[in-house]
């Protein structure tokens, strides 16, 4: 019966795992991968039809996740989830198929790319790059680098993104991939532009405008000479900008660029005195300014119009516009890693936390399993030792009433002996007498004994009871306060990480504050960023207490409101009443007249 259920199992197993991984499903991954690189709109589409992929199981699975998460790359439909591709990477990543493998990591850096995971990208990409020469595919190699190119460039790394733009370069070109090859030419010289080789990258851009021409791609020509006119503007080649720009008007229309494209054609304007229409760009660019970066380079382009126009007053304002905002977001970045550092230490003690206390979970757990399976052993052998001595005495005590009985049925049939014979002989009455006496002690024998391993036995379950009795007082009290830990520690609630975290900084700011050396470090950074405010507000403005010098410290440092207050101990109300008396009483200052007491 035994043999038959598990040959069912068997079968069910089978069956179920067949229906995981069907005939079907294989063709319809098999066509998709085929599809894939000149169609990907069509693969995507096939591997939608796959019905319960979350069913797929083993290569069918991990098939599947690298496929899919290829289709949508290359439909241009950006994920930052890495559940899917990191199956594909779990799988290929100790098997020896270099293609598979290669396209996982490549997979997995492109949505951590997409994520701005950057350092677990550049991991990924690493990975790949190890499987590139026994891969033998060039395309493919052109595409890592391209993105390793990327990477290094957001790191500032210029040296080594020039490095893998030019080897994707090679590959492209490798692989008669002509656009890409263009392409990655065009990175090449943003590059250099960025390192300061002008000329390298004027050189650079030419090539690839006259091979645009040649080959009619008049995306490539737009974007090649958009690039020359900026950078001639910025090499001062003012005769060959506006030859560049005269061939950029006869074919590509003037909408949809970029801001700075729109400030470069504005200073080219007005250095041929076309004051309106070098406005006209230049409103243009400040329109589709959209960050603080736009900002502060069309602060710049401002002010190089300006002075063109010989509208020096405006240019000056510019440029202190330009400067004002690259100095806060410099104080910005120097506060940021600050909190981004604290903020990581208290998610990892947190993290640590949780994982202490998981496992001390799990080793509470353990013990009492422990505990328990011990005492189960305890109670399991004593009942077997009982068991055997039950049995011994059971069989004892048979035997005893077995031997009684057989003494008792001989007197009985030599008693009737007796009575058949009619006289007795005195010694015959004597001995059946004594025989007769030690039969009934023999009986009498017989029953004492029986009633001895009857009070046996009680004793024996008497010395079980007090054996386990003893046992579970022993360990009661230890049961008792492992049962109340993990009460405690399952009750426990975590406070709001947002809220741990704004208490952790307002204690840490909080320890420096009112330190008469933490307050004279601050004004000396503020004196020292915005020439001596403090040691002239201090010198030429009388307020009312030191608070109120303290708050201007703060409020030049770029503090908030509500951060002061926590800080401080003050409500908000009382902060902006102090701000308002120190904004009243410099109003009625010399001081009035410089900007950088506007930011009170």
């Amino acid at each position: 019966m035994k043999n038959i259920s598990l040959f069912l199992a068997i079968l069910l197993c089978l069956q179920l795992g067949s229906c995981r991984q069907s005939p079907d499903t294989a063709s319809v991954l098999a066509e998709a991968e085929t599809l894939m690189d000149e169609h990907p709109d069509s693969a995507l589409t096939l591997l939608k039809t796959i019905p319960s992929p979350e069913r797929l199981t083993g290569s069918a699975q991990a098939r599947y996740a690298l496929l899919y998460s290829q289709a949508l790359d290359k439909n241009y439909i950006d994920t930052a989830n890495d559940s899917l591709i990191q199956i594909a990477v779990n799988y290929y990543k100790d098997r020896d198929d270099a293609k598979s493998k290669f396209y996982a990591y490549y997979y997995l850096g492109r949505v951590h790319v997409n994520g701005n995971r950057l350092d677990q990208a550049t991991l990924a990409f690493m990975n790949a790059e190890q499987e590139v020469e026994a891969l033998g595919d060039d395309y493919a190699a052109g595409l890592l680098y391209r993105q390793m190119g990327y990477i290094y460039r957001e790191y500032y790394d210029y040296a080594k993104a020039l490095e893998c733009y030019q080897q994707a370069t090679h590959y492209f070109e490798r692989t008669d991939k002509h656009q890409h090859k263009l392409w990655g030419m065009l990175n090449q010289s943003a590059v250099y532009e960025t390192m300061g080789q002008k000329e390298k990258a004027y050189d650079i851009l030419c090539d690839i405008l006259s091979e645009a021409k040649q080959r009619g791609d008049t995306s490539l020509i737009k974007y090649s000479l958009g690039d020359l006119i900026m950078l001639c503007t910025e090499m001062g080649r003012h005769a060959d900008a506006v030859s560049f720009y005269q061939e950029f008007t006869e074919n590509c229309p003037l909408e949809g660029l970029t801001p700075s494209f729109y400030a470069s054609l504005g200073i080219l304007q007005a250095h041929e005195k076309n004051n309106t229409l070098a406005q006209s760009y230049l409103d243009k660019a400040w329109a589709l300014a959209d960050s603080v970066n736009d900002s502060i380079y069309l602060h710049h382009k401002s002010s190089v119009i300006y002075r063109l126009q010989q509208n020096h007053e405006r240019a000056y304002r510019e440029l202190e516009q330009c400067v004002m905002l690259q100095n806060h977001e410099m104080l910005k970045a120097l506060r940021q890693p600050v909190l981004s550092l604290q903020k990581d230490f208290l998610e990892a003690e947190l993290t640590h936390k949780q994982y202490r206390m998981k496992m001390e979970r799990l080793v509470y757990t353990l013990a009492g399993v422990i505990f328990f399976l011990v005492a189960a052993l305890v109670v399991v052998f004593l009942r077997k030792k009982l068991k055997k001595q039950e049995k011994v005495y059971e069989q004892k005590l048979a035997d005893l009433q077995t031997e009684a009985l057989e003494r008792e049925q001989q007197l009985r049939a030599y008693t009737q002996e007796l009575e058949t014979k009619s006289v007795f002989s005195r010694k015959d009455i004597e001995r059946l007498t004594l025989e007769l006496r030690i039969s009934k002690d023999h009986i009498e024998k017989s029953r004492s004994f029986r009633e001895e391993a009857r009070l046996h036995e009680e004793e024996l379950r008497a010395t079980f009871l007090a054996l386990l009795n003893k046992l579970f007082k022993r360990n009661g009290k230890q049961l008792e306060d492992t049962f109340y830990e993990l009460r405690q520690i399952k009750v426990k609630k975590e406070k709001n990480r947002e809220n741990a975290i704004d208490d952790y900084i307002v204690k840490m700011s909080g320890s420096l504050y009112g330190k008469s050396k933490a307050n004279k470090l601050m004004e000396e950074l503020i004196n020292e960023y915005y020439d001596n405010a403090m040691h002239r507000l201090r010198s030429e403005v009388k307020l009312p207490d030191e608070k109120h010098y303290q708050l201007v410290c703060m409020l030049l440092a770029g503090l908030s409101i509500n951060f002061i207050a926590s800080l401080t101990g003050d409500t908000t109300n009382a902060i902006y009443k102090r701000r308002d008396k120190i904004r009243e009483t410099i109003k009625h200052s010399e001081l009035s007249k410089e900007d950088v007491y506007s930011l009170l």
